[in-house]
């Protein structure tokens, strides 16, 4: 019997009805979500021309198009994160030519009196190093620089002035007035 209409004539009173599965598709409903990012790529290191927009999948694909520790890579990593069936698109955008790079800086002075850590938040990101009685502010700092620069995620680097002097970070290749 044909289901795309009700058959003539009709003797019989009653509800008449069927159901037209051709089209019907046999998957699961699709909860699509699209997200589009336009964040600043780190020029020297990109591998994507600013102003296009890519598709991104992972963590890893952000870092290669638009720089490891980029604010494109970091926004990107974290929708990801936040949703991974996520359909993204990411646009990278140069730094503005009269910016200036951001720079910062932190001092530890004296000498630990126990055991610990000493943390530092940067851009949602704990770095902490540990701490024995008896260090000497110098080596925290020095240890607190390392482990700033190890993170590569990390939109800066880190270095140690002078005797006594901070912990200075800088974020040479981008010109932002922020560091995140």
């Amino acid at each position: 019997m044909d289901m795309t209409t009700i058959p003539n004539p009709i003797y019989k009173p009653g509800a008449y009805f069927a159901f037209n599965t051709t089209l019907a598709s046999r998957a699961l409903a699709s909860n699509d979500q699209k997200l589009l990012i336009i964040a600043q790529r780190l020029h020297d290191s990109a591998t994507v021309d600013a102003l296009t927009p890519v598709n991104v999948f992972s963590d890893d694909e952000a870092a290669l198009y638009f720089g490891r520790g980029s604010q494109a890579h970091r926004m990107a990593r974290a929708a990801i994160k936040a949703n991974q069936y996520i359909q993204l698109t990411v646009v990278g955008l140069d730094d503005a030519e009269a910016g200036v790079a951001a720079t910062g800086s932190v001092v530890v002075n004296g000498t630990a009196s126990g055991s610990g850590q000493v943390r530092l938040g940067i851009c949602g990101t704990t770095v902490a190093v540990a701490v024995s009685q008896g260090d000497k502010a110098d080596d925290v700092m020095a240890s607190l620089a390392s482990a700033i620069t190890l993170q590569d995620t990390l939109p800066l680097s880190a270095t140690v002035g002078e005797t006594d002097g901070p912990v200075t970070g800088d974020a040479p290749r981008r010109k932002s007035g922020r560091w995140c």
